[in-house]
This record gives structure tokens, C-alpha cells and sequence, in this order.
């Protein structure tokens, strides 16, 4: 992962789509198109699959093999927004920020299970939001799922429970994570975690 700059692309993405996207996949798709922009030597495929293990994208050279997980989460606003292309959008608002929090620490899972078994070299785990409130520290049942600023996660093992204090969702993380939220083009912040 010497010469992968993730940092490069989201520049050349926020120079190309600083409104935000659609939806996740236009978020993917377009994240895709500036990757292979900036480094054209890499192979793009979108919704890889192996071994029962789905991942957004693959970058693949021969050499290196990255994988990318994307969260798209969006909050309602009063005005719509031109995308690319002319395309205009009035963002809906995605409830249950908390499961999109869970979503994320279990991409950063999925990631390190596949460079554990060796059929990725590293992979990026994307969150991209116009609401600035999913980066808040939470003290609710999704605490564990935190993605405020800061090393995480606290513990490897991230329990969600329900209010009858069930289990409802859990993963292992073997990694400890530098979280820091940036601003993303026109009101929109994002996070990357890498995995090596």
C-alpha cells in the first residue's frame, strides 16, 4: 500500500462532486470513476464477491488488492441541491443514525476478516454524511459503535442491545482506530479508516 493515496481520490471526488451523491451506490460509483482517474493503473469492480463475502469495490493492480466499503447517510434539508450532471435532489432524512454507525464497524470487520485471510492487502471503510450529528459521542445502546473523533473502538467487542437489554447486534474489531471526521465539499463531512 506504498503508492495508494485514498486521500487523492477523495480530493479529486470533491472536485467533481462536492454536493454529495444520490444515493450509496452513486456515492460508490462515483468514488469508482475518480480512483481510476487518479490511478488508472488499478482494475475496478463494484460488488465483488468470494466465498460468500460481498465488498462494495475492489481495487485491484496485481500487486495489491484494496478494498472499499462505502456508509452514505443523509439528513433532510429545505433546498435541493444540483448534482452532477444538472441532476437536482432534495435529500430525504435516513433515521437510525445508530445503524449506520453499526453498519460501518461492521464493514471495518468484514475488511479485516478478508485481509486476515489474505484476499485483500488493505481496505478503506467510507462514511459520508451531510449531518454532522453521526459523528456526535453517544451514550445510547450504540455506544460501543461510536465513530466520534478519537481511538476506537474502547473495546474489540461491540455489543448493540435492545432496551430489554438483548444482544441486537455485535461485532469484533481487532484493530484500534484514529477516527477524524473532515469536512467533504458543500456541507458534507466524511471518515476513512484505513486497514493495514
Amino acid at each position: 500500500m506504498k503508492s495508494f493515496d485514498v486521500n487523492k481520490v477523495m480530493n479529486e471526488l470533491i472536485r467533481t462532486n462536492p454536493n454529495g451523491f444520490i444515493n450509496e451506490c452513486h456515492f460508490q460509483l462515483e468514488f469508482g470513476f475518480a480512483l481510476k482517474r487518479v490511478f488508472p493503473r488499478y482494475t475496478i469492480t463494484f460488488e465483488w464477491n468470494q466465498n460468500k463475502k460481498r465488498i462494495d469495490l475492489i481495487a485491484d493492480d496485481k500487486r495489491e488488492r484494496i478494498g472499499f466499503e462505502f456508509k452514505y447517510f443523509t439528513k433532510k434539508e429545505s433546498q435541493p441541491r444540483s448534482l452532477k450532471y444538472g441532476t437536482k435532489i432534495s435529500f430525504k432524512s435516513h433515521r437510525n443514525a445508530d445503524l449506520h454507525r453499526i453498519g460501518f464497524w461492521k464493514d471495518i470487520e468484514k475488511l479485516e476478516g478478508l485481509l486476515n485471510d489474505k484476499r485483500i492487502n488493505s481496505g478503506y471503510c467510507l462514511f459520508l454524511t451531510n449531518d454532522f450529528n453521526a459523528f456526535d459521542k453517544t451514550e445510547n445502546a450504540d455506544k460501543d459503535f461510536d465513530i466520534s473523533n478519537g481511538t476506537k473502538p474502547i473495546s474489540s467487542h461491540l455489543i448493540h442491545r435492545t432496551k430489554q437489554g438483548d444482544v441486537d447486534y455485535e461485532a469484533n474489531v481487532l484493530g484500534k482506530y484514529t477516527l477524524e471526521n473532515k469536512v467533504y465539499g458543500n456541507d458534507f463531512y466524511y471518515l476513512i479508516v484505513p486497514i493495514f
